[in-house]
């Protein structure tokens, strides 16, 4: 192992050995090729089967609109929407607020739609995607569209209604087969279709939990299906890689629709830090990425792209740590800076 990959290594061991985290995947790979793939913990309870990178399936959380992001993209190639389109084209239903709102502006979170509120983010109901609208769709607007940046997991539940309508299929099914199976993550799942899974698969998903000042306790039960868009998805570390070199590679999307992909937002003269679906970090230090956190109840998760150096991370937990990231930047810097030389 590399002098930078034992470091990094041991800043990962260390985080996992130390109870911070029930389990945790990691995967990096550099210029085209795994060079970590390891694990660490295990799948749920003291006896249980230790947890492996390539086949534990893990919440991927936020992740997804990254997926999301993708499906946009391969929509706009094909000419089944634009960007600059009114939502209430597709959905003239939807309550205006006295506003339009953009498919841009769910993609970039400028559209003021309101985040998670109450118990909102824990509910188990098996809502549609249409279903879900009804959380929040009349609510009033945080802001006039286009003015502001607020980060709301809803705007992508509304883009998603807005995907399928304009795709005439349901969006699982157009991004199984347009982004999905075109690079080739054979190990991705929307987990709302777990029902659907073989028992092989359902054995492989790791158990969630949530953290509290006694330790770790199995996480509530919730169902994101109707948020599949914006966190509703199962995958593993290796298969969370290939969605990070398909941003490398420039692969399934024409160049200038990952120009618009990975172009973050200003508002305001000030950046967003986001493009569509993906968050576009590259200018606020030298360890600046592409790509996306996650935190969801049971998952907290890490997908960063440094382009130049060529590398991507791919790293699942399965509980909502957020206090780590000061810790897995560190082990981060190390890649980014011993690896590539």
């Amino acid at each position: 192992m590399k002098p930078g990959l034992q470091t990094f290594d041991q800043k990962i061991a260390a985080i996992a050995e130390h109870n911070q985290v029930p389990a945790l995947s990691c995967a990096v790979q550099h210029k085209g090729e795994i060079i970590y793939s390891k694990a660490f913990g295990k799948y749920g309870g003291f006896n249980s089967n230790p947890v492996e990178p390539e086949t534990s399936l893990f919440r991927i959380a936020s992740i997804a609109k990254s997926i999301t992001g993708l499906a946009l993209g391969r929509m706009i190639d094909k000419k089944m929407l634009s960007l600059d389109e009114s939502i209430f084209e597709y959905l003239p239903q939807y309550p205006k607020n006295n506003f339009d709102i953009s498919i841009k502006h769910l993609a970039t979170h400028t559209s003021g739609i309101r985040s998670y509120k109450g118990k909102e983010l824990f509910s188990n109901k098996a809502y549609g995607i249409e279903e879900g609208l009804a959380l929040f769709k009349n609510d009033p607007l945080l802001f006039v569209p286009g003015a502001d940046y607020y980060y709301s997991s809803y705007n992508y539940v509304l883009l998603s209604a807005v995907m399928q309508i304009a795709a005439k299929e349901s969006f699982g099914s157009f991004v199984q087969r347009e982004v999905l199976d075109a690079l080739k993550m054979s190990q991705t799942f929307e987990e709302a279709a777990k029902t659907s899974l073989s028992k092989e698969m359902k054995k492989r998903t790791v158990k969630m939990y949530s953290k509290t000042k006694n330790g770790f306790k199995r996480a509530s039960r919730v169902n994101n299906g109707y948020k599949i868009a914006a966190g509703g998805y199962l995958s593993t570390a290796t298969d969370i890689i290939k969605l990070g070199q398909a941003a490398l590679d420039q692969s399934i999307l024409e160049s200038s629709t990952w120009d618009e992909v990975l172009t973050q937002q200003f508002v305001m003269a000030k950046p967003t830090y986001y493009g569509l679906g993906w968050q576009c970090n590259q200018e606020l230090d030298d360890m600046g990425y592409i790509g996306h956190i996650g935190q969801g109840v049971g998952a907290y998760t890490n997908l960063f792209v440094y382009p130049d150096a060529e590398l991507v991370v791919a790293l699942l937990i399965n509980a909502s740590v957020p206090n780590l990231q000061t810790a897995l930047d560190s082990a981060y810097e190390v890649l980014r800076k011993e690896i590539p030389q």
